[in-house]
């Protein structure tokens, strides 16, 4: 899968109701047109915090994948929620409160359980990542 940087206005004309999550999300979204040979399936929004992304990514009419990945050592995948309304996932998201506040959720999917192999040995990510380096 590869994914490219385009403008929130290209992000918008594929997918209207990504307007909701720029007004619900304080800006700084970043937008990836995701595609596998040259054929485009979504788009991906995210925005880097100093302690936690956040990625709305939208395969399409109806299936939204929004969630919270904590950036610390101890981190891995805090929040996320699958369903059809863009709008909600992305207020839900955007209401949480930040890594280490009061009410913030717990990791729920450490990074190590998502870099390891089921015999335990370490696995090495492969390529960009959304949001941020690897």
């Amino acid at each position: 899968m590869a994914y490219v940087l385009i403008t929130e206005a290209s992000a918008v004309s594929r997918f209207p109701e990504l307007r909701d999550l720029l007004a619900a999300g304080e800006g700084r979204w970043r937008f990836h047109l995701l595609s596998e040979n040259d054929d485009s399936f979504g788009v991906a929004a995210s925005r880097r915090h100093t302690t936690h992304t956040d990625g709305v990514f939208v395969l399409g009419r109806g299936q939204v994948l929004g969630m919270r990945v904590v950036l610390d050592a101890g981190g891995g995948i805090g929040w996320m929620k699958h369903g059809a309304d863009i709008v909600g996932i992305a207020r839900e998201l955007v209401k949480l409160s930040a890594p280490g506040e009061p009410w913030a959720p717990d990791v729920l999917l450490p990074v190590d359980a998502l870099l390891t192999d089921p015999s335990g040995n370490r696995i090495r990510p492969v390529g960009p990542v959304l949001g941020g380096a690897v």
